[in-house]
């Protein structure tokens, strides 16, 4: 991860919360969004199906996927999909975090490319946390949940 400057300058947009049997996944993914991924490197690398531990203050909220992840030298823009813990986030929002920003803790799980789990890549995400703050007010909004509420 070093040459790839620890992933300095990920960032998560366009987060869209799914609910009801219309809009969930078929693979169970209730979360949808965009990933950018900096490589200030000349590789290219293919990582697989790249799967990443989401926490907010050290508690597992859920994991995203960002399938056939392709990092090319540049910014690299994604989409990411995931499985949260939907009534947790709400209920941070309600209790600690009002203005609805998340301080998201994002951890590689695994790397993995036809079936073979790409150990030398999995270790690499697996070592570094990325943190972030996730404004989740447009989700909630789209789903009917109005943060003043809590404020």
């Amino acid at each position: 991860m070093k040459g790839l400057n620890k992933l300095s300058g990920l960032n998560i947009t366009d987060v869209k919360i799914l609910s009801g049997k219309t809009e969930i996944l078929s693979d169970g993914s209730n979360l949808v969004g965009n990933v950018t991924i900096p490589n200030p490197s000349v590789m290219t690398l293919d990582l697989g199906n790249v799967t990443m531990n989401l926490a907010v203050d050290g508690t597992a909220i859920g994991t995203s996927l960002l399938p056939n992840l392709v990092l090319k030298p540049g910014d690299n823009f994604l989409p990411m999909q995931g499985r949260v813990d939907q009534l947790g986030i709400v209920g941070l929002i309600t209790s600690k975090y009002k203005n609805a920003v998340l301080p998201l803790q994002v951890t590689g799980n695994s790397s993995i490319k036809n079936g073979e789990h790409l150990t030398y890549y999995e270790e690499a995400i697996k070592s570094n946390t990325i943190n972030l703050n996730l404004n989740v007010e447009p989700a909630l909004a789209r789903i009917g949940i109005n943060i003043t509420s809590f404020t």
